[in-house]
């Protein structure tokens, strides 16, 4: 299916600004070409394995960046975006694929 639009975020700063975009893109898009992992993560799925085919076989890649997103760290104090499996920094690094047209765009609230 082409069209297909993925929203990464990350939860503990921007899932009510991602939560917002998905439910304004749902008015103008059907609910099965848009991914959000709450939303299109089944129970039991492999949650990496079906993140990185979502991201891999994307057309748009919304990265909905919140302001902690540089400096979020785990419970041990580590940054999150020096974790090599980070899932927010993956999906992003991902979407910004050098063979992929890229049109960044910064959002403010």
């Amino acid at each position: 299916m082409s069209g297909q639009i993925f929203i990464s975020y990350r939860r503990d700063d921007s899932s009510a600004w991602a939560g917002r975009l998905s439910d304004r893109l749902s008015s103008h898009f059907p609910s099965n070409q848009i991914f959000m992992d709450v939303d299109s993560v089944d129970p039991g799925e492999d949650f990496v394995k079906t993140i990185e085919e979502s991201v891999g076989s994307c057309d748009v890649l919304i990265a909905v960046i919140g302001i902690n997103w540089l400096t979020s760290s785990d419970r041990a104090g580590k940054r999150r975006l020096e974790k090599t499996e980070s899932h927010s920094l993956a999906d992003t690094r991902s979407g910004l694929h050098p063979s992929d047209m890229n049109s960044p765009r910064l959002v403010l609230p």
